[in-house]
């Protein structure tokens, strides 16, 4: 993981990661049922260092082999990284809410959604980065994040994103899906394109039928 390090910076992160730290820890104390946190030297904030479980595996995420979700988790980690390293939330209110009071707010969320797409479309790697995660982000996405997360038109090609959610997580994707219409009356149409490019046709024909019943 620390040789990864520097070719995931170079890739997602304009490669300015390289201040971070990569350290293993089974049995981390700072989160309950995570894979992995970000801290920053209390001496030198110039320094983060990403704490990971070696033991890091979990089929919540969908992701199908232990390596796939190591490297997601990595990945989230690295997104905290980067914007501890070059966002002042401690001088600016409006950072600070884009931040998100558990540091998954508007910031995080945009960028995770960004570098994981990236990992889909163009390196074709199965991670995630619980971008879509309810448990924990803070920031509901809007049409134009969607948008951005299933562009076919970027520069290296259509990307590879896959569907969000596992078909057994209905729930958490009505709940999501419902935040984001009442935010934004474009997202309806943004995801139905997603859900039929994707084969996702039980969600696609929800979002006719509630679309025929007048909803927003």
């Amino acid at each position: 993981m620390h040789d990864l390090l520097p070719i995931l910076s170079n890739i997602f992160f304009l490669g300015k990661l390289y201040r971070v730290d990569v350290t293993w820890r089974k049995d981390l104390s700072p989160c309950d049922g995570c894979y992995g946190y970000t801290i920053t030297d209390g001496k030198d904030k110039g320094v983060v260092y990403v704490i990971l479980d070696p033991d890091n595996f979990s089929q919540e995420t969908g992701t199908r082999t232990h390596r796939g979700h190591a490297i997601g988790t990595m990945l989230h980690e690295c997104v905290h990284a980067f914007l501890m390293l070059y966002c002042g939330w401690d001088d600016c209110a409006g950072c600070r809410a884009a931040e998100g009071e558990n540091g998954h707010g508007r910031a995080w969320v945009r960028l995770a959604m960004e570098v994981e797409a990236v990992a889909w479309g163009m390196l074709r790697a199965d991670v995630r980065l619980g971008a879509f995660d309810l448990r924990a982000i803070e920031y509901t996405p809007c049409a134009d994040d969607w948008e951005r997360y299933y562009d076919e038109g970027r520069v290296y090609g259509a990307v590879g994103c896959s569907w969000p959610f596992k078909p057994d997580s209905e729930q958490s994707l009505d709940v999501l899906m419902g935040r984001s219409m009442e935010l934004d009356e474009r997202t309806r149409s943004v995801l139905y394109r997603a859900a039929v490019r994707h084969g996702e046709d039980i969600v696609a024909s929800q979002l006719v039928r509630e679309q025929e019943k007048g909803g927003c």
